[in-house]
């Protein structure tokens, strides 16, 4: 005979099972490890767990006044735009590092003030004293001509 034999291949009951009972766990480890990826991984997200925006115009340097801080919304969340003697512009985010509450600004003292837990910061974002345990949030932010665009969190 030139050629090759072909031999049958037996497949039991057993050894059948076992490579079904294999395969489906194969599968189900990927997809387990799929979502453990995204949860190591997550998408872009504020210190809050909120989905940031990407970059967007939040207002005009015209619309500021030096050493008083501007609110505006950013997505979801609140920022505090800030233009110092120099020119240049700050975005910080509005909420307080410790529990997340709105800061406000506070012309008598010039500073932020924590309406919760009594966290101070300066007007930059420094923190002053009180609970908080950092700083206030920077962003990411460009001028556009006039335009201020802020594009998410500069410590992510």
């Amino acid at each position: 005979m030139g050629g090759f034999a072909k031999k049958a291949i037996e497949l039991t009951r057993r050894d059948f099972l076992s490579w079904l009972t294999a395969a489906s766990l194969s599968v189900t480890g990927f997809f387990a490890l799929g979502t453990l990826a995204k949860q190591i991984t997550p998408p872009t997200r504020s210190p809050e767990g909120l989905t940031e925006v990407g970059w967007l115009a939040v207002g005009t340097v015209d619309s500021l006044t030096e050493g008083l801080p501007k609110l505006v919304e950013y997505g979801e969340e609140w920022v505090y735009l800030v233009k110092k003697a120099d020119g240049l512009v700050n975005a910080i985010n509005a909420a307080c590092p410790h529990v997340r509450c709105k800061l406000g600004w506070n012309a008598n003292t010039k500073r932020f003030d924590c309406p919760c837990h009594g966290s101070a910061f300066t007007i930059d974002g420094k923190r002053l004293y009180g609970p908080a345990p950092r700083d206030m949030f920077a962003m990411k932010l460009r001028l556009e001509g006039k335009n201020i665009v802020v594009g998410g969190y500069a410590d992510a």
